[in-house]
């Protein structure tokens, strides 16, 4: 399984931090889209999976119609399409799943504003001051790469090291709280409860032989690709290494 770790092409305005949309427009832009797509034909996916809920209108609709080319309207800046439609189309695909989960009380039901006021009242504000220096370096980093190549952001996201910072923070927001009132753990166990889900989404069905893409934000992919090492029956395949033969790639 290739787990692509992104960051959001159109932006979010539901994520603490976003990234800067990117520019369809832009050619070098459409050509690292182009190389991206070619490198990932070749991993020979025979299962896509994207970050939207499995019965989503991206899914049930906009995927038909994009891959019998009767799309009306102009190609969306997302990640979805961009990535997961154009290789599936490429790879002779017949459909693209959606991976999302959404919990029944939210993604996190405590909500943001209860876990800060939790550590400014507990004297906590070290994990919260960890995790905005995180998101703001990583956005920086992102947007300065992206100047120059969106492979580059795309390889920025994918690294191991990102992946080991990103589980850390998660355990030191766990800590949030007090023995009474363990907000931390509550905020993070439904964080890790969807991206449970989510891993049960993308291997339920898996069988021997295949061959999974999973395009994901790069907040998920940390713990995803941690599940999907101890599952055991996986056999995960280096991102870097197609971002890397993607960039090799002459226009």
């Amino acid at each position: 399984m290739l787990v692509l770790g992104v960051f959001h092409f159109a932006g979010s305005k539901g994520d603490l931090f976003s990234a800067k949309p990117i520019d369809l427009a832009d050619a070098r832009t459409r050509s690292d889209i182009d190389k991206l797509a070619a490198a990932l034909r070749d991993y020979r996916p025979t299962k896509i999976f994207v970050e939207t809920m499995p019965d989503s209108e991206w899914v049930t609709q906009r995927w038909p119609a994009y891959r019998a080319a009767t799309i009306a309207d102009a190609p969306r800046v997302n990640e979805i399409e961009q990535i997961g439609f154009r290789v599936a189309k490429d790879a002779g695909l017949d459909t693209v799943a959606g991976v999302n989960c959404k919990m029944p009380d939210g993604p996190e039901s405590d909500g943001f504003d209860a876990l800060l006021a939790s550590a400014k009242a507990n004297k906590q504000d070290d994990a919260i001051d960890a995790l905005m220096r995180y998101g703001a370096a990583s956005v920086k980093k992102i947007d300065a790469e992206n100047e120059h190549s969106l492979l580059g952001a795309l390889a920025a996201v994918n690294q191991p090291k990102e992946d080991r910072e990103r589980l850390a923070l998660d355990l030191q927001l766990a800590r949030i709280g007090t023995p009474a009132n363990p907000i931390g753990g509550r905020f993070n166990g439904a964080w890790y409860a969807r991206n449970v889900c989510m891993y049960a989404n993308v291997t339920r069905d898996a069988v021997k032989g295949d061959r999974i893409l999973l395009v994901i934000g790069a907040g998920h992919a940390p713990l995803l690709r941690q599940m999907l090492r101890d599952d055991g029956r996986v056999s995960l395949v280096d991102p870097i290494s197609y971002l890397k033969r993607a960039a090799a790639t002459k226009p």
